[in-house]
């Protein structure tokens, strides 16, 4: 990604920060009132922004009935954030100390700061010329100020004041749990991947990550790469030189042949820039395998070292042990290893067949050589299928997470029914949608 991504720094937010209790003024006219807490067109039009941001991040196109959506979903978060301090203030219980805004203050301070410095971060990993005081200067006029987040706090601590006042008494079985972490995390992934392997090699595989359910048919796979014979680069060169040539040849016909197509107007008109690009392709297929048949010629060179390594395995020398010895690659010393799958797209031809005639833990490749080296696979075991299984910490966490869930489904009913006692009124056409 090379642009800095608003979106997926403040996702926290994208929910409270468009509801600051202000007054009306002919500048900033009132869109959203509960009681006497009122929302400003200026606080609204933010949130929905905000809320629009983050769906084109996600979703590219964004629909009329998409903008309806979150205009309405706006609208409603400011009704019931008003109907949630409407009922703290008809009990006492909205306003703060001094000790308890100096405290607010400061981790709004401190969320400020923690949000500036990844910006500032980020802009130096993707090479964004930016000074700090620019920096300073976008979050400030894109409305990420110290006083969002400031506000943010007081939400959230009066949100928790009601929570504790009528959520307190919630209890949750292990059972509650179980079904809380089935719907919420499982069965998502269950539903993106268990028929994708696709999808699962993209998001899951090739990033490292973990899903809460791994389709059937995973492997950890470790390698080996050794470094190609002494010389052989300089072999290599001339066919490299000769691949880059046709290639670029290719693209020259490609785009005589796309030029032609444009103003043709039969499919005669531009069969002799087809049947050229045609030539060229294969051309550049010829320079390719030949450049590849080259590469294997480096595998007897180091064949010697390959039958030591298979020796070691066979004579129950760990694999890693031979990586720390013999590999001029040693990511994979520690952990699992890479997750391969047989019907996986994504792996070029050599690699993926070699890989997948392994047919047992603790099988070695045939060596396969690239511009790397030459690699030498090994099939370290079978990655779990199925559901996710939590850790102690990750459970721990779970549960916090269903209780928090669970106290928020009850608050979120008891707002719909304190609505009844309060005075709404809603403006939704003063908010730009486009």
């Amino acid at each position: 990604m090379k642009r800095i991504c608003l979106i997926v720094l403040f996702l926290s937010l994208l929910l409270t920060t468009c509801i600051s209790a202000l007054s009306e003024s002919a500048e900033d006219p009132v869109v959203v009132r509960v009681g006497d807490i009122t929302f400003t067109q200026s606080e609204v039009q933010f949130g929905y922004v905000s809320s629009l941001d983050v769906l084109k991040a996600f979703n590219g196109e964004v629909t009329d009935e998409d903008r309806q959506v979150l205009l309405d979903g706006t609208i409603q978060r400011a009704v019931d954030i008003g109907v949630a301090e409407c009922k703290l203030k008809q009990l006492g219980k909205y306003d703060f100390t001094e000790e308890e805004l100096s405290t607010l203050q400061y981790s709004a301070q401190q969320a400020f700061d923690q949000t500036w410095q990844e910006l500032y971060k980020r802009a130096q990993e993707e090479d964004v010329e930016t000074t700090e005081a620019e920096i300073t200067h976008w979050l400030e006029e894109s409305g990420y100020t110290v006083y969002a987040y400031f506000r943010e706090a007081q939400i959230t601590e009066r949100q928790y004041r009601l929570v504790e006042m009528y959520c307190s008494d919630i209890v949750l079985k292990q059972s509650d749990v179980d079904d809380f972490y089935m719907e919420n995390y499982v069965e998502p992934d269950r539903e993106k991947y268990e028929n994708d392997i696709d999808l699962y090699d993209s998001e899951i595989a090739l990033t490292n990550s973990e899903a809460f359910f791994v389709p059937e048919g995973f492997r950890y796979i470790k390698q080996i790469v050794l470094p190609l014979p002494d010389g052989f680069e300089d072999q290599l060169k001339p066919y490299e030189r000769r691949v880059k040539s046709r290639l670029q040849d290719a693209q020259t016909v490609y785009l005589e042949l796309a030029d032609a197509a444009a103003e043709a107007e039969t499919m005669e008109d531009f069969a002799e820039q087809k049947a050229a690009y045609k030539a060229a392709r294969e051309k550049m297929e010829e320079a390719r395998q030949a450049y590849l048949a080259k590469l294997k010629e480096a595998v007897p060179q180091v064949q010697d070292t390959v039958d030591t390594i298979r020796q070691a395995t066979e004579a129950g020398i760990r694999f890693e042990d031979s990586i720390k010895k013999y590999s001029i690659d040693q990511q994979y010393v520690e952990g699992n290893g890479f997750q391969f799958h047989p019907n996986s797209k994504r792996w070029p031809e050599p690699f993926g067949e070699a890989i997948a005639a392994m047919e047992k833990p603790g099988d070695l490749s045939e060596p396969v050589a690239s511009d790397d080296g030459v690699h030498i696979f090994c099939y370290m075991g079978d990655v779990p299928a199925g559901v996710h299984t939590l850790t102690d910490e990750e459970r721990a966490a779970l549960e916090q997470s269903a209780l928090r869930a669970a106290q928020k489904k009850k608050l979120d009913e008891l707002v719909q029914e304190w609505k009844a006692d309060y005075e709404i009124e809603t403006h939704p056409e003063l908010i730009d949608v486009e």
